[in-house]
Order: structure tokens, then C-alpha cells, then sequence
């Protein structure tokens, strides 16, 4: 059994009653887990709450209980989505209390995003957020994150490389008619060419810790940034995934100090090699007892 030790993340050193106890005390979410580290999820096309991408679980929106009376739907009456983000299908059911995880604004239901080949209309009606009747750039990148597994820079390059072909009268917006004509047809041929640009390999944490540094240090600055941290070790350590925030953030901010001993909010490649810097801590927790070690 581990002793008690600042920078060990094992449950069982983290389930002591201190830490039940500011758990239980947190009432509200935790406020060292920031809006920023869960809006990069939003960035690649993935769950706020689980970190997986969208279009393996399906993606889901959060709404509100008004709507209006769309004629590009006829007479139907369609709630109208509260905020930008996007959940899985899976984790949208039990988001409890009903609070979008990221801007935490408030939702009364969830609206799974149909596919867009199979049901145009309400894609579109989904897609256009503020239901103003017209798809905004903004709008349509962040529904294609979630429904490609590519890198997001690749799919921007694509929405940028046709906009002008779908916008065709140059006002910025892509409306009913542009997306029936141009929108559709271009997802319908492309669906199966977007979809080969597979976002790369994860490298191995444990035998490629170099290679697993760069693969997260998405904006090569040479040093990873906290987002890029939550990110990686939800995207990496099975442990924490699907953890509630508030675990997260008293996991990360019981090490943080250590990890980062310079304080600036950022873990360079020497930090992260250090002797007792993240990696060692990583592998002595989450990689050496799967391998047997």
C-alpha cells in the first residue's frame, strides 16, 4: 500500500477522508477544473464529460424548453439548443443537475443531432443554433468536429477551401437553399474521404514518453498547457475516464505544485522527466501494476 503522499494519484491514497471530506464540500464545480480545460473538448469534436469523440457514441445537443415555429420544418415546434457544445448520446442522460458541463448554463433536455445525409431538415434546424434560419461558419465547424474523427485543423482547411462554393451569395451564412444545393451534396460524396484523415496513433505513454509529450502539445510551444494535460491523461489513463469534475480537480490540484514546480501554469519536457515530475508519477500508478511491475 502506498504511503500517504502528495504527488501519488491511486484511489486508494485518494479516497482517505480528507479527501472525502473536500469532495463533500464542494458543492458546486470545482473551481480548479476551468472552463478552458473542458472547452477543448469542444476543439476536437469530443464529449465534455468523457472525452470521447462524438461521432462514436453519437453527439447530442442541450436545449430548452421554448422553440418556434421553423417553415423550413413547416409547422413543427423545435426546442432551441442553449449553448455550443456538444455531449455523447450517452453521457447527455445523466447530466445531473441539468447544467451544460462546460458554460454551465442551464438545460431542460437533450436533442440527439440526426445524421445529415439521412435527415437533412433537422440537421440543419440543429446545426443553426440561434435559429436565426441561416448556418454560420462557427456553427458548422463545430458540428463536423463531431461527426469526423480527423484532425481539426484538416477539417477547418476543408470548410475553408469550400465555403465560397457553398456560400453563394458571399453573405457569410449558408441558408435552407445553399444547404440543400451545396451543404448536402458536399457532405454526401466527401463523408467517406473525410473519414480517411483518422486522427494520428496515440503513442505509448509508458515505452514513448517523448513522443507522447509532443503527440499532446497541440500548439508545439514546448510545454503543456493544463487543458492539454486534463485532455491527455482523460484521453490516455483509463482511471480517469469518466470521472466527475470535482475528482479531477482535487486529483490535479493535490499535485499540481509538484509537477509544476515553477508555478507557471505549464509543465515543460524537463518537468515532465523530472525525477517524481508527471511521467514517473503516471507510470507508478497507472502503467507498471497493468504490466505486472
Amino acid at each position: 500500500m502506498h504511503g500517504r503522499h502528495s504527488s501519488c494519484l491511486c484511489f486508494a491514497c485518494n479516497s482517505q477522508p480528507t479527501y472525502l471530506a473536500a469532495r463533500q464540500r464542494n458543492t458546486h464545480r470545482n473551481q480548479w477544473m476551468s472552463t478552458m480545460d473542458l472547452e477543448i473538448a469542444a476543439g476536437y469534436g469530443e464529449c465534455s464529460v468523457c472525452f470521447e469523440h462524438l461521432c462514436a457514441k453519437g453527439a447530442s445537443v442541450m436545449v430548452d424548453g421554448s422553440g418556434h415555429q421553423a417553415g423550413f420544418l413547416r409547422a413543427e415546434r423545435l426546442p432551441r439548443r442553449v449553448c455550443r457544445h456538444f455531449l455523447c448520446q450517452e453521457c447527455a442522460p445523466t447530466i445531473i443537475p441539468r447544467k451544460c458541463p462546460v458554460c454551465r448554463r442551464d438545460f431542460v433536455s437533450t436533442l440527439d443531432v440526426p445524421d445529415p445525409i439521412a435527415d437533412p431538415v433537422r440537421w440543419f434546424h440543429v446545426v443553426d443554433r440561434d435559429q436565426n434560419g441561416s448556418i454560420e461558419k462557427s456553427e458548422l465547424v463545430d458540428a463536423l468536429k463531431g461527426m469526423f474523427p480527423v484532425e481539426p485543423g484538416a477539417l477547418e482547411e476543408v470548410i475553408e477551401m469550400n465555403w465560397r462554393s457553398w456560400d453563394t451569395d458571399s453573405n457569410g451564412t449558408l441558408d435552407t437553399a445553399e444547404f440543400r444545393n451545396r451543404l448536402a451534396p458536399f457532405l454526401a460524396q466527401s463523408i467517406g474521404n473525410m473519414r480517411q484523415r483518422i486522427i494520428r496513433q496515440l503513442p505509448d505513454l509508458m515505452n514513448q514518453p517523448a513522443e507522447w509529450f509532443k503527440h499532446w502539445d497541440e500548439d508545439e510551444s514546448g510545454s503543456l498547457e493544463r487543458p492539454e494535460i486534463v485532455r491527455a491523461l482523460i484521453k490516455t489513463i483509463p482511471e480517469f475516464t469518466g470521472r466527475d469534475e470535482g475528482w479531477l480537480g482535487g486529483t490535479f490540484a493535490a499535485i499540481w505544485s509538484i509537477i509544476d514546480p515553477d508555478g507557471d501554469g505549464s509543465i515543460t519536457g524537463a518537468e515532465f522527466m523530472m525525477p517524481g515530475g508527471l511521467y514517473e508519477t503516471l507510470v507508478a500508478n497507472f502503467c507498471r501494476h497493468r504490466l505486472g511491475g
